[in-house]
């Protein structure tokens, strides 16, 4: 820390002493407090970035800081960490020290990202080195450490703590071009060696290697990945070779019509197995949802939408994700529509999602889902009036019973907004069945909302009411939301 503050007064001396009109701060704070009416209980946080560029250096300084109400346990205790960065950039490299995130390719071989909706922060800290070679290609080096920062439970835990010692060392070469034009491939590959305490067995090691091809022709987009993992099995020595895995994808564009089709074939690439990994590679659901993340799965995705005619969008996907001996399967279908006439200041969508899981869910053999969806969106001036509804069959069968659960979940958002600065939500959801242990046995959730823009930089969030929880992913990561009922209020301001 003495090294970092130093260096940074050293910086700043620097600027000062040649004048500030070069230097640039920008920055961004959020602040949330969240009231739980079951006991009083408050969680706050607060997240602060602050960046600082001059000429061809930069700076970077977080905060973050959850800080939930007393007693504390091994489930729900303070976090707190700071972040920093350092990077020098002239035209032909870059040189970072600090934290920064990090994807190779599609993520077969290292993916590190901050989602912030999701509330997961998946981020390294050492040094990368970005070499800016001819023909548009880049060389990265990188060493480094995790840090995996996940909400789960409403708490934050850090899920490779018993692991964060692990040494990461990365290579990629990325888009080497060939060709012209409309006309054109990119030639990518990357490596990525990762040292582990956790194995005692002499000479341990994982590598991960990876190859990556882009062509385009006109308008259509061809993309293939692939790795392989390299390494010895845990704890018992020997090699560990058979793992690999590949993703195409395929799209084109034409007048009036869009086409995309994947597919995938994973077969011991994530690593290390468990609730966290160095990688994520893509998943063809929509929506989300992955078995195991690249440890074994196989599974295509195929897409389309149309104009049929002007006011006219139509949209319809079908995915099927499993393992090799389907053993756990998921598929989806999801169909949109959507009516913008021109004449009228307003949007009309209907929609259709239909799900269905087996050994997906923890404690679920089964369960499928078929939900109907409408969208009525309407404006008059400054005013905006928005109507969402939704109702949702559904059938479960837990692993605890041989007796199926039918029931169904039902829920409308009313909006109304006024300009850019004021936008009030009304909503509730409502499930048929009372009994559920996956909604904490409650079966109505009502929220109002209120959301402000104070001013160009400063947007307030109040939200009073119930929230339904249950389980939910962001690519391909997956976490049951506890469900909650209290106040959140959220003051996000940008400098």
């Amino acid at each position: 820390m003495k090294h970092i503050l130093l260096l940074l007064q050293i910086v700043c001396g620097i600027v000062y002493a040649q004048g500030n009109s070069e230097l640039n701060i920008t920055g961004s704070n959020r602040q949330e407090f969240w009231v739980f009416k079951k006991d009083y209980a408050v969680n706050w946080e607060d997240k602060i970035n602050v960046l600082l560029e001059y000429r061809n250096f930069s700076g970077k300084l977080g905060v973050f800081w959850f800080e939930p109400s007393k007693p504390w346990d091994e489930k729900r205790k303070p976090l707190r960490y700071f972040d920093y960065s350092l990077a020098y950039a002239p035209e032909k490299f870059e040189i970072l020290l600090g934290n920064f995130y990090e994807t190779f390719g599609q993520g077969l071989v290292l993916r590190t990202y901050l989602d912030e909706d999701f509330r997961h922060d998946k981020s390294l800290a050492g040094l990368r080195l970005i070499g800016h070679l001819p023909f548009n290609t880049d060389l990265i080096l990188l060493g480094a450490k995790l840090r995996d920062v996940f909400f789960q439970e409403n708490t934050y835990k850090i899920m490779n703590i018993q692991d964060s010692s692990d040494q990461l060392y990365g290579i990629a070469l990325s888009n080497l071009r060939f060709g012209s034009g409309n006309a054109f491939i990119k030639v990518g590959g990357n490596y990525l060696r990762v040292n582990r305490n956790q194995d005692p067995t002499p000479k341990a090691f994982n590598e991960l290697f990876g190859a990556n091809l882009k062509g385009t022709i006109g308008p259509i987009d061809l993309y293939a990945e692939g790795a392989t993992r390299f390494g010895t099995k845990l704890g018992i020595g020997g090699p560990d070779r058979d793992n690999y895995g590949y993703y195409l994808v395929g799209s084109g564009a034409f007048t009036g019509l869009g086409l995309v089709f994947e597919y995938l074939d994973y077969n011991g690439i994530g690593f290390p197995e468990g609730v966290y990994h160095y990688n994520d590679p893509p998943t063809p659901i929509r929506s989300g949802v992955a078995i195991n993340r690249g440890v074994d799965e196989i599974g295509f995705g195929i897409g389309a939408n149309a104009t049929p005619f002007s006011p006219v969008f139509l949209e319809a996907s079908f995915a099927q994700l499993n393992t090799h001996n389907k053993s756990s399967q998921v598929q989806e279908i999801i169909g949109k529509s959507k009516y913008e006439p021109v004449e009228l200041p307003m949007i009309f969508q209907l929609g259709f999602e239909s799900m269905h899981q087996k050994k997906i869910e923890a404690g679920t053999l089964k369960r499928n889902t078929e939900k109907p969806n409408i969208d009525l969106t309407y404006t008059i001036e400054d005013h905006l009036f928005e109507l969402e509804s939704e109702f949702t069959w559904v059938y479960e069968l837990p692993f605890d019973t041989t007796e199926a659960l039918r029931y169904y979940e039902t829920g409308f958002t009313l909006t109304y907004g006024y300009g850019e600065g004021l936008i009030l939500t009304f909503g509730w959801q409502f499930c048929s069945k009372d009994s559920l242990k996956r909604y904490d046995y409650m079966k109505s959730w009502p929220v109002a909302e209120i959301a402000w823009s104070i001013n160009q930089n400063n947007i307030l969030r109040v939200r009073i009411g119930s929230e339904r929880g249950g389980y939910t992913c962001s690519g391909g990561v997956c976490r049951y939301e506890a469900p909650f009922t209290g106040i959140k209020a959220s003051l996000i301001s940008k400098f």
